[in-house]
């Protein structure tokens, strides 16, 4: 099972609007990875089988989403 930290959580959906100037992909993988879409946490794996992107990729996009949080 896939556990996410629930204060970044909170922090993206409260912040989320000032993360405007990310491609809306990486919005989308970091929604789906933390399971903010379907409330189901996903593995990278998934992630990525789901978004047509590797595993790699998607820690990728999850990690500069991070960054972005941690900057604001």
């Amino acid at each position: 099972m896939v556990t996410y930290d629930k204060k970044l959580v909170e922090k993206y959906k409260a912040e989320k609007y000032r993360l405007g100037h990310l491609q809306l992909r990486y919005l989308e993988v970091f929604e789906y990875r933390t399971g903010i879409t379907d409330g189901d946490p996903h593995t990278q794996k998934e992630t990525g089988k789901k978004f047509g992107i590797s595993s790699t990729r998607a820690a990728q996009l999850e990690a500069r989403v991070k960054y972005e949080l941690e900057q604001i």
